[in-house]
């Protein structure tokens, strides 16, 4: 119920507008209620309440987008949501002449926070001379961990691509494991082999030297996932192997501060939404199955459009955390929740270009061809 409130409350939504929703009009009246008594506000409130005040009086909104708010910058556009952008509206004046906002729609991954990305839209409606800049090079990433990124967001030949500034390359590799267990094993070893392991660990990994221009480190390392459990299974992977680590959770500030001061030289492990903003030499994107990327299965009655782009974009954005070299793993039997299944590979990766993959055969302890041998093509099987 408290998601839900402050949903509303995102949205504009008051108690009063609720007269027809009474599984939620009573605990949303008792909680402001509550509020109200302890003098206090929540996160929601910050942005809502002024927001009421600027409406109600529009002459000190106007003053305040004359002086103080003259030039107004908002980044990561994609994530505001109704609230945030009223705010925006009021502050920004009617011209918008100083309004500058920044954020690429393809990263909106918070809608089940209340974020829509569709403002963009809603944005260029209420300031129709807004002046509109893309940005199409790319110096993080090699060209086909790019070329990967926008097979996921299934936009061929809708819009310009973006260019990869780096002029080396590597194949984007992937992996299916028969389990979650050795789904770490494999990441674990990979990571010592590439840092130039003579252990056990590094044996039969059938990962080559990296395409690194310098020495890589272990903080040069992420391996991201979609849900904790996965990092549940990649943490104990990580303890027996001996390999230094840190798992980076951002549930609420404080843990945010500790995800903003990693132990030096240490693996991070971390969820794809944690990840946003950061950026490694390499990526493991762990569980990358159909119902868990996307989070619901694929082809259940169920499953929402929109919710599907965002999980698009939701993969997109922890490919695109990758520089130089990217690993995409799943496994082909999965315990979640204490109940076994055998999922399929994520539709998102089937439609990633195959001549920019490498297929990695970890249990026959060679590297696959460029194209996949028979027994690996049902990677790609329905």
């Amino acid at each position: 119920l408290f998601h839900e409130v402050s949903l509303l409350k995102q949205n504009l939504v008051q108690p009063a507008d609720c007269e027809d929703r009474e599984e939620i009009l009573e605990p949303y009246r008792a909680y402001e209620a509550f509020l109200e008594k302890q003098g206090a506000l929540d996160l929601d409130d910050l942005v809502v309440h002024p927001v009421r005040l600027l409406r109600e009086y529009p002459q000190v909104a106007q003053r305040i987008a004359d002086t103080t708010a003259r030039y107004l910058l908002v980044d990561e556009f994609q994530d505001v949501n109704r609230a945030q952008y009223e705010m925006v509206r009021l502050l920004g004046g009617t011209a918008g002449d100083g309004l500058f906002v920044i954020g690429d729609p393809d990263q909106a991954i918070y809608g089940f926070r209340g974020a829509d990305w569709r403002f963009f839209h809603q944005f260029r409606e209420d300031y129709p001379l807004t002046r509109e800049v893309r940005l199409f090079r790319n110096y993080r990433s090699l060209g086909n961990i790019l070329r990967a990124g926008e097979c996921v967001l299934d936009r061929s030949g809708t819009r310009e691509r973006i260019r990869a500034e780096r002029s080396e390359n590597t194949l984007v590799r992937m992996v299916q494991l028969p389990n979650a267990v050795t789904e770490g094993i494999f990441i674990t070893r990979a990571i010592d082999a590439m840092l130039g392991g003579s252990t056990f660990l590094s044996l039969d990994s059938g990962v080559s030297t990296p395409t690194q221009e310098r020495e890589l480190g272990f903080a040069d390392f992420a391996v991201l996932y979609r849900q904790n459990t996965i990092g549940d299974a990649l943490e104990e992977a990580f303890r027996s192997s001996g390999i230094p680590f840190q798992r980076a959770r951002r549930a609420n500030p404080k843990d945010e501060v500790e995800a903003l001061d990693p132990r030096a030289q240490a693996v991070t492990l971390m969820t794809i939404h944690a990840s946003k903003g950061l950026e490694f030499p390499v990526v493991f994107v762990a569980g990358c199955e159909d119902g868990i990327i996307p989070c619901t299965r694929t082809g259940e009655s169920e499953t929402n459009l929109l919710d599907i782009d965002e999980e698009r974009r939701l993969l997109y954005v922890a490919i695109t955390r990758a520089e130089t070299d990217l690993f995409l793993t799943s496994a082909r039997t999965r315990t979640l929740f204490g109940k076994t299944f055998n999922p399929q590979l994520s539709p998102f990766l089937r439609s990633i270009d195959r001549s920019i993959c490498q297929f990695l055969d970890p249990l026959a302890g060679r590297k696959g061809e460029a194209q996949p041998a028979p027994v690996q093509y049902e990677l790609f099987q329905g």
